[in-house]
């Protein structure tokens, strides 16, 4: 297991980590230390020595929101990824680009680097990954008056999204291009009963579920989580490739918005239509 770290002004958070690794050894019955410690930029991982294709699992909290090359970012995280590898984060995004003149206003409220949710889905698509899918989001309330003021009708909104490495051959991919039945079948630690995936599907135990998004059913038939589903192709007399877009609408003004929930919009599109043989 490897822990990247983004660089601090100091090293006491890497380092207080590494104090503390004998006492995870004795507390888990290791024998040998299973972490590794590694500082530097996120928007530079090629310059650390994690090697492309061989990471399972990437978790992000907060951190994309802070560098200005979020392209950068989220190529360099697909590259290190394993195809069906997972980037798991956490972070704030807004609905429309943030002028210059009120960056610096707005970096103090962690919102100065904020990404539009449409440029998520554009980098990470270009990258090589699934449709980002949202697992929860809730606005993200200003307080300030001065920022309030500036930002006008700017919405923005805290989200965790999460999104997996598509394979870069096509001979891959080639049986996912139908829907497919998934059924749930050895449960995840912490997940006995149901697999939350995100906000609108989530898998109960022993249950078949239509995926109608290829992509999920491939990315998932190559994830860490392979070994805890079956994947059943659905024959149809024809077979539609589909594609979906999902992103959050604009959120209304928190005095209209009593329920702390952010809202969604999701988009099917049939792109093509083959008769099966």
């Amino acid at each position: 297991m490897h822990y990247y770290r983004q660089p601090a002004m100091t090293g006491i958070g890497l380092e207080f980590a590494r104090q503390h690794t004998d006492y995870h050894i004795k507390k888990f019955g290791l024998t040998k230390v299973n972490v590794e410690f590694i500082e530097g930029n996120i928007d530079q991982i090629d310059k650390t020595n994690l090697q492309e294709n061989s990471i399972d699992v990437i978790v992000s909290n907060s951190v994309v929101n802070y560098r200005r090359d979020k392209k950068a970012i989220i190529e360099g995280v697909c590259k290190i990824l394993k195809p069906g590898g997972e980037f798991y984060f956490s972070d704030v995004y807004v609905n429309r680009p943030i002028p210059a003149e009120y960056q610096d206003l707005l970096a103090g409220e962690y919102i100065g680097g904020a990404l539009r949710w449409e440029d998520l889905i554009l980098y990470a698509t270009e990258a090589g990954f699934t449709q980002p899918r949202l697992v929860t989001a809730k606005p993200y309330v200003i307080t300030n008056e001065d920022i309030q003021k500036a930002i006008g009708t700017t919405k923005f909104v805290s989200a965790i999204f999460r999104c997996f490495k598509l394979p870069s051959n096509d001979n891959d991919s080639t049986p996912f291009n139908i829907p497919y039945q998934l059924t749930y079948e050895t449960p995840l630690t912490s997940a006995e009963e149901e697999f939350f995936f995100d906000h609108s599907l989530q898998f109960k135990l022993g249950e078949l579920l239509v995926v109608d998004d290829p992509s999920i059913a491939l990315a998932l038939s190559l994830s860490r989580y392979k070994d805890n589903f079956t994947f059943d192709p659905i024959a149809a007399t024809n077979a539609e490739t589909v594609t979906i877009i999902e992103t959050i609408e604009e959120l209304p003004s928190v005095s209209d918005n009593n329920t702390g929930e952010a809202y969604k919009k999701t988009t099917t599109i049939i792109t093509t239509t083959t008769p099966n043989q």
